[in-house]
């Protein structure tokens, strides 16, 4: 499971590389985490927009207030049929900008946190899915799940047994339009073959990290200086 990454870059350096624009005002530190809020990328009316989303996808039967169980992972062999993730596979699909994913590895009782990375593709978009949730009290929250696969030879060698799906840049728009539906799998399988490198990994380096701003640089493309900014990612 893929359940720890992180994103250590500018949201300056997000929009660029990605091509997209905030939707509103958030900050994040540099390391991520169940039910954390992270920046994740959709498609709205054929552009990018990155906007915050809690880590881990809120089933859509949940009627918990506060929901006792989340999805951090789909599996990229099985999500178009699980009824937890096939709907939001088959219409809402997203891209989650990381730098590092972070894995235990090891035999029990002696395992310890290693962080991917690779040098030559600092900031990579990972395949994810997504969902608006409403609670019963009426809030809406919009979370997401990363989409993972059997892992590359050298995340195998370190010891773990599954990694996130990493998209080459030329899938994201396919990836992320609603009626794109034939060739997801072949996406998937597309996963560019990277060089990983990896290191130890402790959160206490992260715990400290200056927030990084998610802001209103940007208020939509086509927008001027005095528009209303959207509070959600809602279309």
């Amino acid at each position: 499971m893929c359940v720890q990454y992180l994103l250590q870059t500018s949201i300056k350096k997000v929009e660029k590389i990605f091509d997209t624009f905030s939707s509103q005002e958030m900050e994040w530190g540099a390391h991520f985490f169940p039910r954390s809020t992270a920046p994740v990328m959709i498609e709205r009316k054929n552009e990018r927009v990155l906007g915050p989303m809690s880590f881990g996808l809120i089933a859509p039967w949940e009627t918990n207030p506060i929901p006792k169980q989340v999805f951090h992972n789909a599996r990229s062999e099985t999500v178009h049929l699980k009824p937890t993730f096939r709907d939001s596979f088959k219409n809402r699909r997203c891209i989650v900008p990381i730098t590092h994913f972070i894995e235990w590895v090891g035999i029990p009782g002696k395992k310890k946190t290693i962080q991917f990375f690779c040098k030559a593709n600092p900031l990579l978009g990972v395949a994810g899915i997504w969902n608006r949730w409403v609670s019963p009290v009426g809030q809406i929250t919009y979370s997401y799940s990363l989409i993972t696969k059997n892992p590359d030879p050298r995340i195998l060698e370190q010891g773990h047994d599954r990694m996130p799906v990493i998209l080459k840049p030329e899938n994201y728009n396919e990836w992320l339009q609603p009626n794109s539906q034939n060739r997801l799998h072949e996406i998937i399988a597309d996963s560019p073959n990277l060089f990983w490198e990896s290191s130890d990994f402790n959160k206490d380096d992260y715990s400290k990290s200056p927030l990084m701003s998610l802001g209103l640089e940007r208020k939509g493309r086509d927008e001027g200086p005095n528009a209303k900014t959207s509070s959600s990612l809602d279309a």
